[in-house]
């Protein structure tokens, strides 16, 4: 087991401990993992099944639309498109066919993004999720994807929990279930997930 899996492992028994812990791992622009790192190809690159099914836990089934704590209008998981207005409901189906739309879309972005950069699977699952989340734009902003694109993959795993904020009534404020989200997405980031 490596350090970085090693940490994660142990912040996920206490996530109070993440910030302080995270801020004294060693500063290397690489990480090991128990298996090798398979580099895919650019483009055509898709999340896998188990990214899809940790989106879906994250965002939960909600079959009629509602304002998420940010007041956006929201259905299914996590759809912010035309489906999600006052008084809209979607059967579980529906709301699966929205998601892999809206990951496809995702999906194509991230992939003209990482056009060059050496990007492991479960790297680019845990960047699409984070961008399912925050944007587009706001990912091609964010110190995850600087970082990544730099290849130093520890800042880049350790930039995810500075995403858990949210816009409530005009102040970003932190959001406890977006800290726990984002330390997932980084630990599935240095795959250990």
């Amino acid at each position: 087991m490596s350090v970085t899996q090693l940490t994660f492992y142990g912040l996920k028994k206490n996530l109070f401990s993440a910030l302080p812990i995270l801020s004294r791992l060693p500063k290397s622009s690489q990480y090991t993992t128990s298996q090798p790192m398979k580099q895919l190809p650019r483009r055509g690159l898709r999340v896998s099944e188990e990214g899809i099914r940790k989106l879906k836990t994250w965002e939960g089934f909600e079959a009629n639309a509602y304002q998420d704590i940010a007041s956006v209008w929201t259905i299914g998981y996590g759809h912010t498109g035309e489906a999600a207005k006052p008084g809209a409901s979607i059967t579980e189906p529906e709301a699966h066919a929205l998601l892999l739309s809206d990951l496809a879309w995702f999906e194509g972005r991230m992939n003209i993004l990482l056009e060059d950069i050496p990007t492991a699977q479960h790297e680019f699952d845990a960047m699409c999720l984070l961008m399912y989340n925050i944007g587009h734009s706001a990912f091609k902003r964010s110190s995850v994807f600087r970082y990544h694109s730099a290849g130093d993959k520890m800042k880049a795993a350790e930039s995810f929990l500075m995403w858990r904020k949210a816009t409530v009534d005009g102040v970003k404020k932190p959001v406890w279930g977006l800290f726990r989200r984002r330390f997932d997405e980084g630990a599935m980031y240095c795959n250990v997930y």
